[in-house]
């Protein structure tokens, strides 16, 4: 059986999400430094990055694949940007590169598991976990990108019940 085939199997068992209130914040401070000792990264996190409801073991695999893709696909000097905000219910969590970009022919298709556009790096896993694990956190992952200016991915889940209290 294919890798390809292995993985579709995987993901179509059914296993708990967990979810909890999570600090996004923490998640992506532990990873950032750990991306900007492995690789030269300029790593900025737009505070504040609002807490949301999921599972944070799920979440951080979530920003690791990512990350790891903006690094991977970035031009020299890589420059990556988190941000975050409210809206209907859910938190939009930003993360743009200055890296080469996505065509749009290729937008279509890159969360395909095994899908891989450019030059062959990994195995075109990442983005389809990471679109799997927020869609079983009731969320919703988009991207926007412009050939030679960068790529943006908006992450979608469920805000904190604390920002509705108002109890941050």
């Amino acid at each position: 059986m294919t890798l390809r085939r292995q993985l579709a199997v995987i993901v179509r068992l059914p296993f708990p999400i967990r979810p909890t209130i999570v600090d996004v914040e923490s998640i992506l401070t532990d990873l950032g430094a750990l991306y900007q000792q492995a690789h030269s990264i300029q790593l900025e996190c737009v505070l504040p990055l609002y807490p949301v409801v999921a599972n944070p073991l799920f979440l951080t695999e979530v920003f690791d694949h990512i990350l790891s893709n903006a690094v991977k696909f970035s031009l020299p000097n890589p420059q990556i940007t988190i941000s975050s905000q409210c809206e209907n219910g859910y938190v939009q969590y930003a993360v743009t590169d200055n890296g080469r970009g996505i065509s749009p022919e290729n937008i279509e298709h890159v969360f395909e598991w095994g899908y891989r556009h450019g030059p062959l790096f990994g195995f075109g896993i990442g983005l389809p976990v990471a679109r799997y694990l927020v869609r079983r956190m009731h969320g919703d992952i988009r991207i926007d990108s412009r050939i030679g200016v960068g790529t943006t991915i908006l992450i979608l889940l469920p805000e904190s019940p604390r920002l509705k209290t108002g109890l941050l």
